[in-house]
């Protein structure tokens, strides 16, 4: 049983994305697989796919189910992993040293 099927369409926006020449390679023979013969068929391949891989993103749809970062097409910042505090560099130049 095949883990794609392509469902029915809706409203499309256009987006363009490049594939890795293998990545399209791989689309195109999965659609022959599905056999899907209409021209629109890669296209509703990596739609699906994406749509399932952001589905099954658990910290993607914690993060997209607050509104503040749905409100614009910017969306908000995604909170950062705790990253210890660097350690305090010396600030000594040479310059420095002169002006003693």
């Amino acid at each position: 049983m095949p883990l794609i099927e392509i469902p029915p369409q809706g409203k499309d926006v256009s987006m363009t994305v490049h594939l890795p020449e293998e990545t399209a390679n791989d689309v195109k023979l999965y659609a022959r697989f599905l056999k899907a013969t209409h021209q629109s068929a890669p296209s509703a391949i990596i739609i699906e796919c994406i749509r399932r891989t952001l589905k099954q993103d658990s910290e993607f749809q914690t993060w997209k189910s607050d509104p503040a970062n749905t409100k614009t097409n910017r969306g908000g910042v995604r909170p950062r992993k705790a990253v210890p505090p660097a350690s305090p560099q010396s600030n000594k130049s040479e310059t420095g040293a002169k002006d003693k």
